[in-house]
């Protein structure tokens, strides 16, 4: 299944945040939170609080959300 989640983003400043949209490919629920616990930039409030929303999504909404991602710039890595 394909899943679009909003979370909360840090690293931009003390006690500040930004709300950042990802998408990711997984079995179920369980194994997104599973691959957030490691993800870097998430605020680090705990699982709970930074993510606002998991929401499953089409492959073709998958496939748009990812492209939108590269171009990023908070997200991309130097």
């Amino acid at each position: 299944m394909y899943y679009k989640v909003l979370m909360e983003g840090g690293h931009v400043g003390a006690g500040k945040s930004y709300d950042m949209t990802r998408y990711f490919k997984a079995d179920n629920i369980g194994s997104i939170y599973d691959l957030l616990h490691k993800m870097p930039r998430l605020k680090s409030k705990g699982l709970g609080k930074s993510v606002k929303l998991i929401q499953p999504v089409s492959e073709e909404e998958f496939i748009k959300g990812r492209h939108c991602e590269k171009r990023d710039p908070y997200l991309m890595r130097h």
